[in-house]
């Protein structure tokens, strides 16, 4: 996973915390999101395709 991604989620959610976000940060903030969702399933499908069941 990207740290920079993650570490701009975490930035822009410190900032929604002392104040409202503006249009664009909140639309880059859905986009990180998104991003991060999509990586984070595409690590687990590979991780789950990688199992081999033995008898």
């Amino acid at each position: 996973m990207n740290d920079s991604l993650i570490a701009r989620l975490n930035q822009l959610t410190t900032l929604s915390r002392q104040r409202e976000l503006t249009q664009e940060e909140q639309q880059e903030r859905q986009n990180l999101r998104l991003e991060y969702r999509r990586r984070t399933r595409e690590n687990l499908r590979a991780q789950l395709q990688g199992i081999r069941l033995e008898k």
